[in-house]
């Protein structure tokens, strides 16, 4: 089938693919029809709401908590506390020591002779003591007398003045010399025993002979050797030194491929193998599940027991007699009726109405007369006074 466009759009007035949809997405166009109407846009966010959305940050904008939101911003805050000076009240007074002109500097001095340091010590000199000092010691003159050391070196002098140096010093620690030089200077002799006083009686020990720690049968004697070379021995394992928080953190967010993540509960080196539940009990034979449905149990378990019946509490055990009538009672026949029946009172006597009385009244009662008004004996002249028709 052959289509005629040119045809077609002279029959129309309109092109011949006015109808087919552009290629791509095509803008909304409003034609005024009822399906633009059910057309509502979307809501905007409330300018007070807008803070907490996070897609709200728009680029090149500094990311701030919702909180400080309508706090002033850095660039514009000034950081501090407004102090109010006074006339005078500068830095350069603050910083200033000295007077500032020279009779007053003068006069500040005056004041000052009196004081012992500033006449001992004065400003710009130091103290002399008295010693008589060579001139240009320390300057042109060296500290020390020359002794030619080199010359005295050739000769054995410098040895034997060491050795007789040492020879001073009492080394017998029987000595009351080598003592007091262990009271005042803790004066040790090389590879000595400290003696602190302890009691060695008591337990047995010979300070000089015994060996203290754990004995070394069997041991590998190399222990300080593995601790300060490990790369040394190539069968020990290498320990990987890290901090607590770094391994506790990558306990947390690092899984490994293959193994379950920790959640922080339970043991952190969990078994390769787990099992999970409670182990159960040896198995019997009636100890499965239709067993259990089935109830298989001995004769003696199915009787009723002992106590079925009966109440376990230790108030409730004892046997009331059968006619005894529990509750209190409606109406209390025991009590002499009084004369004069209070309004509030909410005792009844017998003397009532009962339920049909109050449903169906008699005429009588509608006069205010009882039923016990008919009871109550009365004379025949008594029943002939008008008063009572």
């Amino acid at each position: 089938m052959k289509l005629n466009l040119d045809s077609s759009a002279e029959l129309t007035g309109f092109p011949a693919w006015h109808h087919i949809p552009a290629a791509g997405k095509t803008p909304r166009q409003k034609n005024g029809g009822a399906q633009e109407a059910f057309i509502f846009e979307p809501p905007s966010t409330p300018p007070n709401e807008r803070r907490f959305r996070q897609s709200a940050i728009l680029p090149g904008v500094s990311a701030r908590h919702f909180g400080r939101t309508f706090d002033p911003v850095h660039t514009e805050l000034t950081h501090g506390v407004k102090t109010s000076s006074k006339p005078g009240d500068t830095v350069q007074d603050a910083l200033q020591t000295l007077p500032p002109s020279e009779i007053l500097c003068w006069n500040q001095e005056r004041k000052e002779r009196i004081y012992a340091s500033n006449q001992r010590e004065p400003l710009g000199r130091s103290y002399v003591r008295g010693h008589k000092l060579p001139a240009g010691l320390g300057i042109t003159q060296p500290f020390g007398v020359p002794v030619h050391a080199q010359v005295l070196s050739k000769a054995g002098q410098v040895a034997q003045a060491f050795a007789a140096a040492g020879n001073n010093c009492p080394q017998d620690p029987a000595d009351p010399c080598h003592s007091l030089y262990i009271t005042s200077h803790e004066a040790y002799g090389a590879g000595e025993q400290k003696d602190r006083h302890y009691n060695w009686s008591s337990p047995q020990i010979n300070p000089a002979e015994h060996v203290f720690g754990l004995p070394r049968d069997g041991q590998d004697e190399r222990e300080v050797n593995r601790l300060l070379a490990p790369d040394s021995q190539p069968e020990a394992q290498h320990v990987n030194v890290m901090s607590a928080r770094q391994a506790d953190y990558a306990l947390a967010n690092r899984a490994m491929l293959g193994t379950c993540r920790c959640l922080g509960v339970g043991p952190r080196d969990p078994p390769k193998d787990p099992v999970f539940g409670k182990p159960p009990r040896p198995y019997k034979e009636d100890e499965h599940v239709a067993g259990v449905m089935k109830s298989r149990l001995p004769p003696e378990q199915l009787q009723p027991g002992p106590d079925l019946g009966k109440s376990m509490h230790e108030g409730w055990r004892n046997q009331a007699p059968p006619e005894r009538v529990f509750g209190l009672p409606g109406v209390r026949a025991d009590l002499p009726r009084p004369a004069q029946k209070s309004i509030a009172s909410i005792c009844n006597y017998g003397d009532d109405p009962s339920v049909p009385q109050l449903l169906h009244p008699t005429s009588a009662a509608e006069r205010g007369i009882s039923e016990q008004d008919y009871l109550v004996p009365r004379s025949k002249e008594t029943l002939r006074q008008p008063d009572l028709l």
